[in-house]
């Protein structure tokens, strides 16, 4: 799909934006893609993804992305403006789930990483889980 494509960091500096909670995703300054010309790309290539499972019946399919295309994603289908700010701090192999309706889109499960092993979702340093994920 050409519309959701990896965003254009540019020369991005890596360092100069750690430490924040929720990343923002802008990265005009560096020659970059901007927040809004990313997230409108985002949300057009996911509806032309929508569309073509709607115009072929229902069917099962995967879409695998990085967390700044999920979070403008799972923002748009909770009618939430995007702000360049990511919302959802996902896991790195998480997945969410949709379910797609003739006239509807709603989540079913949003980063979910149960299918991961304990030692790949905490953080390096924190204690593991004394239980495991909520399912």
């Amino acid at each position: 799909m050409e519309s959701i494509t990896e965003i254009e960091l540019g020369d991005y500096p890596g360092g100069k934006a750690t430490g924040r909670k929720r990343p923002l995703i802008e990265f005009k300054e560096w020659g970059g893609d901007s927040g809004t010309e990313f997230s409108q790309r985002a949300i057009s290539g996911f509806q032309g993804a929508l569309d073509d499972i709607r115009g072929d019946g229902h069917r099962d399919i995967a879409l695998a992305s990085h967390g700044g295309t999920i979070n403008v994603i799972l923002d748009h289908i909770a009618g939430i403006s995007f702000d360049g700010e990511m919302r959802h701090l996902l896991a790195n192999c998480s997945v969410s789930t949709l379910e797609v309706r003739p006239d509807s889109v709603s989540l079913v499960d949003v980063n979910h990483v149960v299918h991961l092993p304990e030692e790949w979702i905490t953080p390096p340093g924190e204690k593991l889980l004394q239980r495991g994920p909520s399912r």
